[in-house]
C-alpha cells in the first residue's frame, strides 16, 4: 500500500503541472479572443517599431498619380501633336487639336490610366477621388472623350495665356510662344485634370453633407 501510495504522490504533481498548463492556455486564448482597445495595454511607439511596424517611407500616392497624368498626356502629345504635324499640318489648328487630340486622349483616360490607377490603388476605391469619372462602364468610354476634349481646350488656353504673361515682361523685337511639347503639355494636362476632379469632388461633398442636414 505504501509503495502505491508513493506513486500516486509521484504522478499527482504531473497531473498538477499538465492541468495548469490546460488552464494557462486557455485562458491565454480568452484573453486573445476578448482583446480590443478598451482592455489592452499602451504599447509605447519604440516597442511598435522594435516590432517592424514603423511607418514605411515612400513615394505619396498624390505624386504617383499626377505623374501617371502627365506622362500618358505628355506621350499623346508626342505621338499625336508632334509627331503627326509634319504629315498632317492641319492638326497644328487648334479646333483640330481640341477634337483629335482630345479623343484619343480620351480613350487613353478610360483605357489606360483609370485602369492603372484602379490597379494601384490600396485599398480598392482609394484612387476614385482622382478620377472624374470613377466608375467603369460603357458610358464612361464616351464621357472621358468629352472631358478629354474639353482638356485640350483649357490647355490650349493656358498656353496662350502663358505666353500673354511672359510678353508682358518681355521686351524683345519679336514676341515669345511657346513651343508645344510634352513635358509641359503634360503638365498643364494634368493641373487641368487635378482642378476639374477636385471641383468635381468640392461639390459632391457639399452636396452630399447638404443632403444629410435636410435628413
Amino acid at each position: 500500500m505504501a509503495k502505491a501510495s508513493g506513486k500516486d504522490n509521484r504522478e499527482r504533481p504531473d497531473r498538477e503541472t499538465a492541468s495548469d498548463y490546460y488552464k494557462l492556455h486557455t485562458r491565454a486564448v480568452e484573453d486573445l479572443a476578448e482583446a480590443d482597445e478598451s482592455n489592452s495595454p499602451p504599447v509605447s511607439k519604440a516597442e511598435l517599431e522594435r516590432y517592424g511596424a514603423k511607418k514605411k517611407h515612400g513615394i505619396p500616392n498624390w505624386i504617383k498619380v499626377c505623374f501617371i497624368k502627365a506622362w500618358f498626356a505628355g506621350a499623346v502629345e508626342f505621338f499625336m501633336m508632334a509627331g503627326l504635324v509634319a504629315g498632317f499640318p492641319a492638326i497644328a489648328l487648334p479646333e483640330n487639336q481640341i477634337v483629335i487630340v482630345g479623343i484619343v486622349m480620351g480613350m487613353v483616360t478610360d483605357l489606360l490610366t483609370n485602369n492603372i490607377l484602379r490597379f494601384m490603388a490600396t485599398p480598392d476605391g482609394a484612387n476614385d477621388p482622382w478620377m472624374m469619372f470613377a466608375k467603369k462602364r460603357y458610358l464612361s468610354f464616351f464621357l472621358n472623350i468629352i472631358y478629354g476634349m474639353f482638356l485640350i481646350f483649357l490647355v490650349i488656353l493656358l498656353y496662350a495665356l502663358t505666353n500673354w504673361v511672359i510678353n508682358l515682361f518681355y521686351t524683345g523685337p519679336e514676341p515669345v510662344s511657346l513651343v508645344i511639347e510634352p513635358l509641359l503639355f503634360g503638365l498643364f494636362y494634368m493641373l487641368s485634370d487635378v482642378a476639374l476632379v477636385g471641383l468635381k469632388n468640392l461639390i459632391v461633398k457639399l452636396v452630399s453633407s447638404r443632403k444629410n442636414k435636410n435628413v
